[in-house]
Order: C-alpha cells, then sequence, then structure tokens
C-alpha cells in the first residue's frame, strides 16, 4: 500500500494505491489487508477527494439494483470473492467503482489473462469519492 497527498487550490486530493492479496490467498492475509486498508482511509481528511486504486484481484461483476450507489451496470464477468470483499468496502467507505460507470469496448476491458486459458478477466477496479459539484 502506498499513499500520498496532494494540495489542490480548491480540493486536496487523497491518493491510496493497493495490491490486493489474490483469491489463493490465506482468509487471515485477505483481513489483515482490508484492516489495514481501512485504517488507512480513516485517517484520510473527510473533505478530501479520495481515489484508492490498484490491483484489487477481484470480479465486481454488474450492478444491479443493490449495488447501484457502488457500481454502475458496465461490468464485466460475474463477481467474485474478492469482488464481494471490495464492494464492502467500498460501501463502507462510501466509494464508488468508475471503471463500470463507461461503456469500454470489450479488448479494453479485462486487465489480466490467465495462462491456462484464454478466457480474459477484469481484476483491477478503481474507487472513487464521491463527489457533488
Amino acid at each position: 500500500m502506498a499513499y500520498v497527498r496532494l494540495r489542490g487550490h480548491f480540493k486536496n486530493i487523497a491518493i491510496v494505491s493497493v495490491y490486493a492479496p489474490t483469491s489463493a490467498a490465506e482468509k487471515p492475509d485477505k483481513e489483515t489487508f482490508y484492516s489495514q486498508l481501512q485504517a488507512l482511509v480513516e485517517r484520510i481528511q473527510r473533505r478530501d477527494l479520495s481515489i484508492v486504486a490498484g490491483d484489487w484481484n477481484g470480479r465486481t461483476g454488474r450492478g444491479d439494483s443493490t449495488t447501484s450507489q457502488l457500481i454502475d451496470r458496465f461490468g464485466l464477468g460475474s463477481r467474485c470473492e474478492n469482488g464481494e470483499r471490495l464492494l464492502n468496502f467500498a460501501n463502507q467507505n462510501r466509494l464508488f467503482v468508475p471503471n463500470t460507470g463507461f461503456k469500454h469496448r470489450n479488448k479494453y476491458l479485462p486487465t489480466w489473462f490467465s495462462n491456462d486459458s484464454y478466457a480474459p478477466t477484469p481484476t483491477s477496479e478503481n474507487l472513487l469519492a464521491r463527489m457533488v459539484v
């Protein structure tokens, strides 16, 4: 995890870069990662624009009526356990997954290809604090 705070003229920007444990990681490792991330995010000032970006090693899938405040309808694939953890974290911190809010060409959606399969997988998502302008 890395953190930087940029002072802006009208608003400061807090950027957190992460590399989440893979789905093969042990459950305690995943819990430790998210508890450390939560502690870091809680130190960010509320008035800052928060961006939490990196490789989440998870898939959020498409949004529906229960997740519309977190993700939009342009997600790819189906939600996995790590994607569920990501959405729980986003919900707890009032963050949005902007990658899912825009239609992209299919060739730009996947971020990872398995060595033993040609099935592309979207694993990276970014989070953005809601901002009313």
